[in-house]
C-alpha cells in the first residue's frame, strides 16, 4: 500500500530528528532494507568553521528554500484532524491561487493572453513585497555569520515536508486522483486557510504532485504505460483565481522534458481566459475563476491527445 510506506518512510524521518549523528546512521543502516530505502545516503560538500558545526551543501539548499517558500506568517499546522476533508477531487468552479514569485525580475516576465487585463494588482503588490521579504532572508542566510537564520529555515523545512506528506496521504487515502486520458488530475479543495496559503504557491504545489508521482512510481504503479503526466489545480478564494501546475512522471532519477506549460498556456488562448503564465515556473499557471477546472481540463485532454 502507498499509504502504509509513506507513513512507515515519514516515521522513520521523524525518529532521527533528535538522535546523535552515530545513532542515526545505525538506525538507517537497520532499516533501510526493511522499508527498501535505496540510495538514502549520498555524496555532498560540507563547511566547517572552526570548532563549529558542520554545514553540509544538501542542508543548504534545503534551508533556503523553505525559506523562499514561506514566510513567517505562513502557520504550518501539523495538526490533520482539524482540516476535514482537506483535498477533494471535483470539477466544479472554485477559485484558485496566486503563483509565488521565483525571481525579483519576474514581475516583468509575465504572460498574459491578449483578452486578459490587469487583475488583482494589489494583491500582486503584496505577494511581491513578501516575495522580497523572503528572498532577503534566504540570502541573508547564507552568510557565515546567520546560523540561527540557517537553522530556522532547516526547521521550516522539516515542517515543509511534513505538511506535504500529510496532503499527499490525505489525496492518496481518499482516491483524489482522476485520469483524464492523457493525464491524470487532482483539484484539492475545502483547504483550511493555513493550507491554502501554503499550496497556492507553485513550487510548493509541484513539490506535492511530485511527491505523489514518487509515492505511486515507487510502487510500481505509475510506470511504461501508465506513467502519464499528473496535474494539479487548486483554488486561491482571495484572489478569485485557480492555480493549475503540472509534473511528468518520469523514471526513477531520470529527467523528462516538461511540456504542459506550453500546452496550459495554448488551452487558456483558446479558451479565452484570463490568465498569467511565470516564465520561471513554466508548467505553472494561474487562471481567473471564469474559466472552471472541468473546462480546462476539457480542452487540455483534447490538445493533449491531439
Amino acid at each position: 500500500c502507498v499509504c502504509v510506506s509513506l507513513s512507515l518512510s515519514l516515521s522513520l524521518s521523524l525518529s532521527l530528528f533528535h538522535m546523535p549523528l552515530e545513532r542515526v546512521r545505525e538506525t538507517i543502516r537497520r532499516r533501510r532494507q526493511e522499508m527498501d530505502l535505496k540510495n538514502i545516503r549520498f555524496r555532498t560538500f560540507d563547511r566547517r568553521d572552526g570548532f563549529s558545526d558542520i554545514i553540509s551543501a544538501s542542508d543548504v539548499v534545503h534551508s533556503t528554500t523553505a525559506l523562499l517558500e514561506c514566510d513567517n506568517s505562513t502557520s504550518l499546522n501539523l495538526n490533520t484532524s482539524s482540516r476535514g476533508s482537506s483535498a477533494n477531487t471535483s470539477s466544479s468552479s472554485s477559485p484558485s491561487s496566486s503563483p509565488d514569485r521565483s525571481t525579483l525580475q519576474t514581475t516583468t516576465a509575465m504572460t498574459t493572453s491578449p483578452s486578459s487585463s490587469s487583475y488583482g494588482d494589489l494583491q500582486d503588490k503584496e505577494d511581491e513585497m513578501r516575495w522580497i521579504e523572503r528572498f532577503n532572508l534566504a540570502y541573508d542566510s547564507l552568510r557565515r555569520s546567520s546560523k540561527v537564520t540557517y537553522r530556522h529555515g532547516i526547521a521550516r523545512a522539516k515542517q515543509l515536508q511534513q505538511v506535504v506528506f500529510q496532503m499527499a496521504t490525505s489525496v492518496i487515502e481518499r482516491k483524489q486522483i482522476k485520469c483524464a486520458g492523457p493525464f491524470r488530475y487532482t483539484v484539492l479543495q475545502n483547504l483550511t486557510t493555513a493550507e491554502s496559503t501554503f499550496f497556492v504557491q507553485p513550487r510548493i504545489l509541484t513539490r506535492l504532485a511530485k511527491f505523489i508521482v514518487s509515492a505511486y512510481r515507487d510502487q510500481g504503479r505509475w510506470t511504461g504505460d501508465r506513467a502519464l503526466p499528473y496535474v494539479v489545480c487548486v483554488p486561491n478564494e482571495k484572489r478569485n483565481t485557480h492555480l493549475i501546475v503540472g509534473v511528468m512522471c518520469p523514471k526513477r532519477f531520470e529527467v523528462e522534458r516538461n511540456y504542459l506549460g506550453r500546452a496550459f498556456r495554448i488551452t487558456a488562448d483558446e479558451l479565452e481566459a484570463k490568465y498569467k503564465h511565470d516564465r520561471f515556473d513554466a508548467a505553472a499557471i494561474e487562471l481567473s475563476t471564469k474559466t472552471t477546472p472541468t473546462q480546462f481540463f476539457s480542452v487540455l485532454m483534447e490538445k493533449l491527445q491531439g
